[in-house]
């Protein structure tokens, strides 16, 4: 397929709003810029008048409405390259950071009790060698004031709104392609004329301008562009979808049963072993009407679709991923993706793109209110680390209560002095002072292979909760916000040694509670 890649350069704030995206008082963009909004840019720059009948016009029906000529959308550019939607089948572990280093398993190849949480991105880029770019768009959050009309506000005739928008400065790609050179060339040439273009709504509150800074190639067009080559795999075949994906069954009605619209491409019944979907709402907006699409329940970017590779080959799917598949696929829905990226694990890359690294610095004020932030956020993934961990351990052997009970009260007392070091713990199970009794009941239990006598010892010798085979807050990622990172001071680290031993010596007291053993 024939190719144009533009760079869009945001130089204003561009409001996209989707359907069902915020209240009656505030307007949220989406994460992308669709490619109907850029079709409609140029449908503006074509027409040479406001009555034009475009359907008139054999050139313009050729090149905007009969899917010739397809206008994909514009995904965020990282290091030079148009990002993707990132696929619904990839999974982090729980609590972790997006961050350089994490481990992310694609649910499509094999399952991973250990990571069940999707990224909180919407695109990536790969960075070569099994790693990849995680990110998403920076916004822009504004408060507006509307009145009966422009320029008389008064009070108790105005509303207050906002719009969350895309910011200005980012830079998107939009990709047109064309089955034939000469329209693209046609494309082209309004392009060269007219470099500023005006996108979404609100224009006259200073939003939607862009301007291109590029056009690849810098002549002519691309021949034989694929978005992504097929990637070869023996035992699956992997469709992701690229775009949004509008779908009608046989009766014209909109359905989400990919499987079947697909059998029917390929006159066989097909049947997923995978299904990883998104469910979306797309319409849209015509402003020679200047009344809103009918809305439909589409697939949403990034659903993933698993088959046999037997039953569903590659080769034999190559059209739809040339032409796409579905309605409206001259605004670039129906993209599809075959065996891609097709990699069971991949790990993150420095995840903050210099093209999306906030240019804000914070007052000390500010800087203040992250931090707090962070710290508190850091406490509450520590205190689900402690929980899991107090619940994973295997805790043997026999003791009694109040052994226990007199552990538990000095630990106690020890998290009420928190300036104090963990000398108490230590005084309470020196081998001198313990009873010969006690000191056998506590040699007798175990925490994993190790004995409680000796497993609390250490960890007040050490104050080491918060280590690898612990609670193993650096596995899960210290939490980082507006660039502030949480702090853990050794304060921190005493507390929760002192609430792993408190929480270790409760769950065995409820055993002996459960087990009559008391």
């Amino acid at each position: 397929m024939n190719a144009l890649l533009i760079n869009l350069v945001l130089e204003n704030p561009l409001l996209l709003t989707g359907v069902g995206n915020g209240d009656e008082n505030s307007g949220r963009t989406m994460p992308y810029i669709p490619g109907s909004v850029l079709r409609g840019a140029l449908i503006h720059l074509y027409r040479p008048g406001i009555t034009a009948d475009l359907f008139s016009d054999d050139q313009a029906k050729k090149i905007f409405f009969s899917c010739e000529v397809r206008f994909l959308n514009a995904y965020p550019q990282v290091a030079g390259k148009r990002s993707t939607p990132l696929p619904v089948s990839w999974r982090k572990a729980k609590g972790a950071e997006d961050a350089q280093g994490t481990e992310i398993v694609d649910y499509a190849f094999k399952l991973d009790p250990d990571k069940d949480t999707r990224p909180g991105k919407w695109f990536f880029s790969e960075a070569g060698q099994g790693k990849v770019v995680l990110l998403n768009p920076k916004k822009v959050l504004n408060l507006h004031i509307g009145g009966e009309g422009r320029g008389r506000v008064k009070r108790g005739n105005n509303t207050v709104f906002q719009y969350e928008a895309l910011d200005a400065g980012q830079v998107f790609v939009a990709a047109i392609l064309a089955e034939q050179k000469n329209d693209l060339v046609k494309i082209r040439n309004m392009l060269d004329k007219s470099p500023i273009l005006f996108l979404g709504r609100s224009r006259s509150a200073e939003y939607g301008q862009a301007r291109i800074s590029k056009i690849e190639p810098e002549e002519g067009c691309r021949e034989d562009w694929k978005e992504f080559p097929f990637q070869p795999n023996q035992e699956l075949t992997t469709i992701t979808l690229l775009s949004d994906v509008i779908l009608r069954d046989e009766a014209g009605q909109p359905t989400l049963d990919f499987d079947s619209v697909l059998g029917k491409t390929l006159n066989r019944r097909v049947k997923n072993i995978k299904a990883f979907v998104q469910p979306t709402l797309v319409g849209g907006f015509n402003r020679k009407w200047s009344l809103p699409l009918i809305q439909s329940p589409a697939l949403g970017m990034g659903s993933v679709f698993v088959y046999q590779a037997r039953e569903v080959p590659p080769k034999e799917i190559e059209t739809l991923v040339e032409n796409g598949i579905g309605e409206r696929i001259a605004e670039g829905f129906g993209r599809l993706a075959v065996n891609w990226p097709g990699i069971e694990k991949i790990k993150l890359a420095d995840n903050a793109p210099a093209s999306l690294r906030s240019a804000v610095k914070l007052s000390s004020g500010s800087q203040k209110i992250a931090k707090g932030m962070a710290d508190r956020l850091l406490r509450r993934r520590l205190d689900d680390l402690l929980l899991q961990k107090s619940g994973d351990l295997i805790i043997s052997g026999r003791i009694q209560n109040h052994q226990l009970s007199r552990l538990r009260s000095v630990a106690l007392r020890a998290l009420a002095l928190p300036d104090k070091p963990l000398k108490p713990i230590l005084d309470f199970m020196d081998e001198k002072r313990l009873k010969e009794a006690a000191r056998k009941q506590f040699k007798t239990v175990r925490v994993g292979n190790e004995r409680l006598f000796f497993w609390v010892r250490e960890r007040a010798e050490k104050a080491d909760a918060l280590e690898a085979g612990l609670l193993n807050i650096q596995a899960q990622g210290v939490p980082v916000l507006a660039g502030t990172r949480a702090e853990i001071p050794d304060k921190l680290k005493r507390e929760y040694t002192l609430r792993l031993i408190e929480a270790v010596v409760d769950r065995k007291m409820k055993q002996n509670r459960q087990e009559g053993a008391e």
